[in-house]
């Protein structure tokens, strides 16, 4: 079992995590009185995970429990009733949460790419962070300031270097703050991005990421270098390798 500490980022609440493999639970202590108790959030249970933090109006957990891929849950004190705030769907496997004050940021992954969902807290409008190309890879930032008005996440692209953006969350605008520069320069119209959808030897369908020289032939006359890995949860995500563009030339 491994154990943790943190604060939640409304700052409200100290977090005790605890988890094993497959089992997890929390334990919560009043920010202001911090030699107070700690109080469990809902109790351990075998193959039971959960993950929590701290919000406006209670305490939001992602949680397996009657949902093999997770969906989001709401306390409004530890060891109260639950709430469902975001149920589970399929196709749709919930990795984790950001929580503001006014919005919460879901971080799923849907047909083997992940993408962000952001939910007002009041009043529950949704709306999904799109972006163009058909493959990629984000990840959230640290996002440390409870009232924060904006999201901040890295995107990368088999085309796109590394890029940091703030994307407002009441309107969606979005500002590139940061771009990883490329040694010697990179002219992303040189090369294609395809998504393809390939049956497996059981049929489940498979994502695959291609990418080649614009123009080049897709007829299985040129060679092909094929890389991936999926086991435990762990995807390898299409994200930009000036390695792999000088395979590609």
């Amino acid at each position: 079992t491994d154990v943790g500490v943190r604060r939640s980022r409304s700052g409200r609440s100290i977090l005790i995590d605890s988890d094993s493999f497959s089992t997890a639970d929390c334990r919560v202590i009043p920010g202001d009185d911090p030699a107070a108790p700690p109080r469990l959030l809902l109790p351990r249970r075998e193959g039971i995970e959960y993950r929590a933090d701290h919000g406006p109006d209670g305490y939001y957990l992602v949680t397996n429990d009657g949902a093999p891929e997770f969906r989001v849950v709401r306390l409004t004190e530890p060891g109260g009733a639950v709430t469902e705030v975001v149920p589970a769907r399929a196709g749709v496997f919930v990795e984790g949460l950001d929580l503001f004050r006014h919005h919460l940021v879901l971080t799923e992954r849907v047909a083997g790419l992940r993408r962000f969902r952001v939910r007002a807290l009041a009043g529950g409008m949704e709306r999904t962070i799109a972006f163009a190309e058909g493959a990629y890879g984000v990840v959230a930032g640290l996002n440390p300031d409870f009232e924060s008005a904006a999201f901040r996440f890295t995107y990368s692209s088999l085309l796109t270097p590394p890029s940091v953006y703030d994307e407002e969350l009441a309107t969606g605008a979005r500002v590139l703050r940061k771009r990883q520069p490329v040694p010697g320069g990179h002219d992303p119209e040189r090369y294609e991005l395809r998504r393809l959808d390939a049956p497996g030897r059981d049929g489940a369908r498979v994502p695959v990421t291609l990418l080649l020289r614009r123009g080049a032939p897709c007829d299985g006359s040129n060679p092909l270098l094929l890389h991936g890995y999926g086991a435990y949860g762990a995807s390898v995500e299409p994200v930009f390798s000036s390695a792999v563009l000088s395979l590609v030339d």
